[in-house]
């Protein structure tokens, strides 16, 4: 069985690779422009991955920030952070809630790479006392290049419910299906409510299509899959590429568990008042299904285009970060917090497709996936709706 590279314990296993460009005296230095705002926090640091141990904090006075390495071993560093939402009464501005006992806190052990860049993300949402709906979106990135000093960006947020909408944008499919279902976490004193509801179906594919991804009984989506059926059997010289599944989910510790974290406050966290992009892959099979985990695909996502091609190997893209690919349906643990498979996919995939959570405009958008990409991320455009 293969598993994602995403867990959202945040255990990264030790790569024993001797570091470059090594300082005595390393330290974490708090980046210019910076927020320390009620409702909204973002820190971003340098790091010089010194041989000693290092430490910063605890500082902030509305999102509060502590962060430690230890002294290098053979190349390797252990690095700890912590991110808490600290408000003092009456706190937050938009919502009035105050501190949040729990927070963040991630244990990396890290590594230089021979070359380019060594990336982790990781993702918590902690849930405000007695303010239904509301949450904490919490979140990191490291960036830690093979020489010079890497990057750490603290991001928090207090969010509350607000829809989440889903787009597609195709590129040569003249014909054939689109299907789209929103899922929702399970709940325990109804089990017999729906897992995954069907919103939309249709045919021919739209140019630029997009729709709402609704409540259920209380319930905010945490995830959603599109999925493209082309006409014809996948040995017409027409349809060379089968069908394409996508899932998307921002994998995340949610109130100390393992699970999706609410499609609104991963975005929001992520790309706030813009919107994100995905590629939708197929390939010369019957049907490649494809999950992939926002947290970490946004953190360090790839420009693409329509007719990009990638390669998998064992279910995994290195140009990917997050995604996995199978040649059967991917199915989440709930236990472990990561996407598994029996049958992933070695091979290379095609992109035919562009997937966001809003509808831009039809000519922005058509420019973006002819030209190429250059941003998957950019703010502007509001992904979710108050």
């Amino acid at each position: 069985m293969v598993r994602s590279q995403s867990c959202v314990k945040f255990a990264v296993a030790i790569v024993s690779i001797c570091s470059a460009g090594m300082n005595a005296h390393g330290q974490f230095v708090l980046n210019p422009g910076s927020v320390d705002a009620a409702c909204n926090g973002s820190h971003t640091f340098s790091w010089a991955f010194g041989g000693a141990a290092e430490a910063l904090g605890p500082a902030g006075a509305n999102w509060r920030y502590d962060l430690s390495s230890t002294a290098q071993v053979g190349g390797n560093k252990t690095l700890d952070l912590s991110y808490r939402h600290i408000t003092p009464a009456p706190g937050c501005a938009a919502h009035g809630e105050g501190p949040n006992a729990a927070g963040l806190n991630a244990s990396l052990t890290l590594a230089r790479p021979l070359a380019g860049n060594r990336v982790r993300g990781g993702m918590t949402i902690v849930s405000h006392d007695g303010a239904t709906g509301h949450q904490d979106a919490l979140r990191y990135g490291v960036t830690l290049p093979a020489a010079g000093n890497g990057t750490i960006t603290l991001k928090g947020d207090h969010t509350g419910a607000t829809p989440a909408k889903w787009s597609y944008h195709p590129g040569n499919q003249a014909g054939g299906v689109l299907k789209v279902w929103a899922s929702y976490p399970p709940d325990p004193s109804d089990p017999s409510l729906p897992t995954e509801v069907q919103v939309y179906q249709g045919s021919p594919i739209v140019p630029n299509n997009g729709g709402n991804l609704p409540q259920n009984n209380g319930r905010a989506p945490t995830d959603y899959r599109l999925r493209y059926e082309p006409p014809g059997s996948l040995t017409s010289l027409l349809t060379p590429l089968g069908a394409s599944d996508t899932e998307l989910a921002f994998l995340a510790d949610v109130d100390g568990s393992a699970a999706m974290a609410p499609l609104s406050a991963g975005a929001t966290s992520f790309v706030g008042d813009g919107e994100f992009f995905t590629p939708a892959i197929a390939a010369a099979v019957p049907g490649l299904f494809v999950a992939v985990d926002l947290t970490q695909w946004l953190t360090a996502p790839t420009p693409f285009s329509i007719g990009s091609t990638f390669s998998f190997a064992n279910g995994a893209s290195d140009s990917l970060p997050g995604f996995m690919a199978s040649l059967t349906p991917i199915t989440f643990n709930y236990a472990s917090g990561e996407y598994q498979t029996d049958a992933p996919y070695t091979g290379d995939g095609e992109v035919i497709a562009g997937i966001d959570g809003s509808t831009p405009e039809p000519a922005t958008i058509a420019s973006l996936l002819l030209m190429g990409i250059a941003s998957v991320a950019r703010r502007g455009k509001r992904l979710l709706s108050h």
